[in-house]
């Protein structure tokens, strides 16, 4: 039940992105903000599974892999292009890892099957939110008619979708990035190449889309999300012992 409500949530985004002529609101900022909320719960989530005991340090930890997992990789993406990190000119993403911070301390049943499977579910769609808001930002700084255009926008949309993890097992927990294993790697990897050739050849336009930044997102999310539900029983696989696996 949980799985198909998450399908139908989705379904009406699709719905309402693809009818963006007709509607006078921009859904590009709700996705990226519902993605960095959870990115940065997940994050916070798997910095809390490694301690025992809730201690100061624990809380720091916990609110510094949460920020790490959801600005990490547009941050990286952000320095490469030359430019200040996005944050800092925006409070509201390091309150957005403070308020996860706190959800994380005071709920304690998020190790449920139920409520890791809907984590894992909206993880994939905003790992492609952020995979389409990469592409969007080099299509923005680098001419479209560029002969580098594709790859740079390709490695944007990597970097932006996964640097945040990397740097979270990198640098917090020392571990090999989860990112680099499949599906993971796989999806985002199709998902920037092909998504770079659409900005590229301009089809998103030829296909009636006329406000490519927010359908971009949306074929992100489903590209990603699409290749999970293909796998079928694999929505579930991040469960182990109640604790996250792959984000």
């Amino acid at each position: 039940m949980v799985k198909i409500m998450l399908f139908l949530v989705m379904a009406v985004l699709t719905a309402i992105a693809l009818a963006q002529a007709q509607f006078p609101v921009s859904l590009l900022s709700v996705l990226n903000l519902a993605a960095t909320v959870v990115f940065s719960l997940a994050g916070g989530l798997i910095m809390r599974a490694s301690f025992v005991k809730i201690s100061p340090d624990a809380v720091i930890a916990i609110f510094a892999a949460g920020f790490l997992t959801a600005n990490g990789g547009g941050t990286m993406r952000d320095f490469a292009l030359g430019q200040a990190p996005f944050w800092l000119f925006d409070i509201g993403y390091l309150l957005i890892s403070a308020l996860t911070t706190v959800l994380i301390l005071v709920i304690r049943n998020f190790s449920t099957p139920g409520v890791v499977g809907v984590i894992a579910m909206a993880d994939d769609f905003s790992t492609g939110v952020f995979v389409a808001t990469g592409v969007i930002k080099v299509a923005s700084w680098l001419p479209l008619d560029s002969q580098f255009f594709m790859l740079a926008a390709a490695l944007s949309g990597f970097v932006t979708g996964l640097g945040g993890g990397i740097l979270r097992d990198c640098l917090l927990l020392r571990r090999r990035p989860v990112a680099f294993t499949a599906p993971c790697l796989l999806n985002v990897s199709v998902c920037s190449g092909l998504l770079a050739v659409l900005t590229t050849y301009h089809l998103l336009p030829a296909f009636g889309l006329d406000t490519i930044e927010t359908e971009t997102c949306m074929l992100a999310g489903l590209i990603v999300y699409g290749n999970r539900v293909t796998a079928g029983i694999t929505l579930l696989r991040s469960i182990s012992d109640g604790k996250l696996r792959h984000l």
